[in-house]
């Protein structure tokens, strides 16, 4: 790794950051319900604390189009230390934020606020990182740097899901808060250590030159490829959140497997993750993106509805495998999903069409998913509605990649 700079790793660390910070969120919402939505049910109540994540529709392509434009009006540099001081603070105000029982309504309005202002400072962390990463590195190196941005993004999931299924385990009043603390300073630890490691070179700026009126043109004239791209990530997005997150909280409704079994199982299944990436990502690096993508994504397709008619009241052992089989497949499809944004388009504008497509796909599918499941299986009152809404995304993709 001798290619690796001190701004390399500075930007990978602060990855592993903000994703334990938006994470633990998520893994940590059933918790939050009673805290912040004790006169719900437990049922609307959960749908209420995952729904807060709907923000994320409006808030991710409002940062990353913000945070693109202070990248350009000033640098990356400046772009990337302000958008990680912001997810830190947030998270921190989220962790020391009075509960329902103490202000009220406040508690729950104080909560969506903080998730916002926090969802826009993160997704000016994923617009620029990934792409400031590889910037100015020649073909072999910038392959390397995007997978292992890939995996310290995976290592800050895993990071936030063995800490939650620590409190899950403990279930002691105020625990969940440590949680938001830490990640809190974590961020703010990281701030420092990127204003002393981040130089401000003039290349990085070219990455950036659409983020003004023009690219709001170009986003618009591209909007064809905008929606493909958004359509193909959702693929992604949903082969993460369903074994990663919705699965957590389902399985429980409908087997006698608990949400503590589940969150344990689930950090272990992030390790697999990261060394699934590493084994599948050298496998498939000598195939076209097309090809494995398709055939990934086929398999997947065909197979998860018949293999989750068969969760209903099953063992742990039977709901992993289904969970290794949608995170196999996944990471099959997503190790070569940069190089198909990268053939898209030609020019520098790729960067805001590819940026706004993923980040309308992370903000509706992705934030969205874990109300969505919740949703479809109580109005529905059967498993099987989950499954068939993400086999439609599935579908999806597999028409826009084979055009």
């Amino acid at each position: 790794m001798r290619y690796l700079s001190k701004k390399d790793y500075s930007i990978l660390l602060g990855n592993i950051i903000d994703h334990f910070d938006t994470s633990i969120y998520i893994f940590l919402a059933p918790m939050l319900v009673p805290i912040f939505f004790p006169h719900s049910d437990p049922e609307m109540g959960l749908i209420m604390a995952y729904g807060i994540l709907a923000t994320s529709i409006v808030t991710r392509p409002l940062g990353t189009y913000l945070f693109g434009a202070l990248a350009r009006a000033s640098s990356p540099p400046v772009a990337l230390s302000y958008s990680l001081i912001g997810v830190g603070v947030t998270t921190l105000l989220v962790g020391l934020l009075p509960d329902y029982d103490l202000i009220g309504k406040y508690a729950p309005i104080l909560l969506i606020i903080f998730r916002i202002f926090g969802g826009i400072f993160a997704a000016g962390e994923s617009a620029i990182a990934k792409l400031y990463l590889i910037q100015d590195k020649a073909d072999k190196e910038a392959h390397s740097c995007s997978y292992l941005y890939q995996l310290s993004t995976v290592l800050g999931i895993f990071l936030a899901s063995m800490t939650a299924a620590l409190i899950h385990s403990i279930d002691t009043a105020n625990a969940w808060r440590l949680c938001f603390i830490f990640g809190g300073i974590a961020s703010i630890i990281g701030f420092y250590i990127r204003k002393t490691s981040l130089p401000a070179p003039a290349s990085g700026l070219q990455l950036f030159k659409f983020y003004d009126a023009s690219g709001l043109r170009e986003l618009w004239h591209h909007r064809r490829v905008v929606v493909r791209i958004a359509i193909v990530e959702s693929f992604s997005q949903i082969t993460y959140v369903i074994p990663f997150v919705s699965m957590n909280y389902l399985i429980p409704l409908f087997t006698n497997i608990s949400l503590s079994s589940m969150m344990y199982v689930n950090s272990f299944m992030l390790i697999f993750n990261i060394f699934a990436i590493i084994f599948i990502g050298r496998i498939v690096a000598s195939f076209a993106p097309k090809y494995i993508m398709m055939r990934a994504g086929l398999m997947l397709a065909l197979t998860i509805i018949p293999l989750w008619y068969f969760i209903e009241g099953a063992s742990i052992a039977y709901v992993t495998f289904v969970r290794l089989w949608i995170i196999i497949l996944g990471v099959a499809f997503l190790c070569p999903l940069n190089l198909w944004y990268r053939d898209q388009i030609a020019g520098d504008e790729k960067y805001i069409i590819v940026g706004m497509g993923t980040t309308l796909a992370s903000g509706i599918i992705g934030k969205l998913t874990p109300s969505i499941c919740l949703v479809l299986y109580y109005s529905t009152g059967s498993h099987m509605s989950v499954i068939f809404y993400a086999a439609c995304i599935f579908v999806a993709a597999l028409f826009v990649i084979n055009e």
